[in-house]
């Protein structure tokens, strides 16, 4: 099943990724059935996208570098798509490696599946979850299918996140804040969401443009972190 792991790209070293680590590596696997506007990976998404890398030529790099990894994630694109994924989870566990996931949410069975092989996981939400059968002007979408392009997405996130709680695996939600669509009002109805939740951890992400360089938020102020942090108090800023 590893042959299944469509693999986009590979970074040998990472300090940010794996927060509950020193020293890890990231292997990005190809592939998203969602299309958000503002993907900092969008060479990614596509499933058939140019892959330069065989999980064994990976697998090798490892190797060759565990005496100073002490994890390795999982980021994409989106990892649950890929049928290799658990396989290559547990190649990493027989190396004494921690393993790590990025994902969506899109794909709640999925994760199910590979929980038993994850030490943390990172898990995106867009945005406030639309209460139940709420729809925009045109009857057709919410905001969170706006932004993934893909309708009823926010009910696979939902149900991925209380999977995630579950399983008492370290986690921690975060949202990438790209101000073109997602606004203070947006954060502040998804910290009440994430506080009755009871989720622990919460991330601001900077979203950056074309040329690298983060976009300006009111999200960022202090003023705004500080009346967030009144809702729930673990929410952070990561910086890009």
């Amino acid at each position: 099943m590893k042959k299944d792991l469509k693999i986009g790209g590979f970074l040998p070293f990472t300090t940010l990724d794996f927060p509950t680590v020193s020293a890890a590596c990231v292997v990005f696997c190809q592939g998203c059935p969602w299309r958000c506007p503002y993907c900092q990976n969008r060479d990614l998404q596509a499933f058939h996208g140019q892959t330069v890398f065989s999980w064994e030529n990976i697998l090798q790099q490892i190797k060759e570098r565990r005496c100073f990894l002490e994890g390795v994630v999982f980021s994409g694109g989106e990892p649950l798509a890929q049928k290799g994924l658990k396989a290559a989870l547990e190649d990493m566990r027989n190396l004494g490696l921690k393993t790590a996931l990025h994902t969506s949410g899109a794909l709640p069975q999925a994760l199910e599946e590979v929980l038993p092989w994850l030490d943390w996981v990172g898990l995106d939400v867009k945005t406030s979850f639309p209460k139940k059968d709420m729809q925009d002007s045109a009857g057709k979408t919410t905001k969170y299918d706006f932004l993934t392009g893909v309708t009823q997405s926010a009910e696979p996130v939902l149900e991925s996140l209380k999977k995630v709680i579950e399983s008492n695996i370290a986690f921690e939600c975060r949202t990438t804040v790209d101000p073109r669509f997602v606004h203070p009002e947006d954060i502040l109805l998804l910290a009440e969401e994430l506080r009755e939740l009871k989720v622990p951890n919460y991330t601001l992400q900077e979203c950056l443009d074309k040329m690298r360089q983060p976009l300006y938020s009111e999200c960022f102020s202090e003023g705004f972190l500080a009346k967030a942090k009144q809702i729930l108090p673990s929410i952070i800023i990561r910086r890009a």
